[in-house]
């Protein structure tokens, strides 16, 4: 398998083996191996790590425990070109990156490509357990009947959430409203002074600051507003897809007079 430096997929068994950070998989080793981790959005890297032997590669649209980092366009097309050479399978974890929250349904939109696999779960929900993999048939017609069960699979009342959240996304027109707000919200955040750059898609946006995040944490948190630090220097946006923007000035205006 390959997997990407500063990836998080899970800490079950599986999703921990592709995890990058040794802090989360070192207490459970031996893992699943062997698993090759490749440079984010460095094509010469991935090149060196994949070759005939690579069962999968599985990759996050936008990294989003590592800070907010989307692929580059570069990068995906490289990973289906090598897939077309050596046939691994394509896996892409959109936990985090579906159901609006890039502007989007799904990051893969992003790229105009089709994964073998897709991972997703969090949004689907909107607050109630649930998580599905999606895959092509080329990949489920390899699975014999009863080689893949859940003693839960398929709960009524979980799969009826996830069925009215979608229909909410549709008729409330929220993956629009994902991506103009959050290109509004980016746009104020680079106007705070010690904001530094700022990056994502749609409410997924991650910003690198001039000083200390996890400070910044603490006296927004003080003052009614809640955003999240993925390390000293990078805040993290995720807020709800029916954000206004209304509600960014509310939230600029504590941000910009917190210093």
């Amino acid at each position: 398998f390959v997997a990407f430096e500063n990836s998080f997929h899970g800490r079950t068994m599986g999703a921990l083996s592709v995890t990058y950070k040794e802090k989360f998989r070192k207490p459970f080793e031996p893992l699943v191996k062997p698993v090759e981790f490749a440079k984010f959005n460095h094509v010469e890297d991935l090149k060196k790590k994949v070759d005939e032997d690579t069962a999968a590669v599985i990759i996050e649209p936008v990294q989003g425990e590592a800070g907010v980092y989307p692929a580059s366009k570069e990068l995906m097309e490289e990973i289906f070109n090598l897939k077309d050479k050596y046939g691994f399978l394509v896996v892409f974890d959109e936990v985090q990156t579906g159901f609006g929250r890039t502007g989007k349904w799904f990051g893969k939109d992003h790229f105009d490509v089709q994964p073998d696999i897709m991972t997703m779960a969090k949004a689907m929900g909107n607050g109630f357990p649930i998580g599905c993999v999606g895959v092509k048939d080329s990949v489920a017609e390899k699975l014999e009947f009863g080689e893949h069960a859940s003693t839960f699979g398929g709960n009524p009342l979980a799969c009826t959430a996830a069925l009215a959240t979608i229909e909410v996304i549709k008729g409330e027109n929220l993956i629009e409203n994902s991506a103009k707000v959050g290109e509004y919200l980016k746009k104020k955040l680079d106007e705070v002074d010690y904001v530094e750059k700022t990056r994502g898609m749609g409410l997924m946006i991650g910003a690198k600051l001039k000083i200390n995040a996890e400070e910044i944490v603490k006296m927004a948190l003080q003052r009614g507003l809640i955003v999240n630090n993925t390390d000293e220097s990078n805040l993290r946006f995720v807020p709800p897809l029916i954000l206004s923007k209304t509600e960014v000035d509310y939230a600029i205006d504590i941000l910009s007079k917190l210093l």
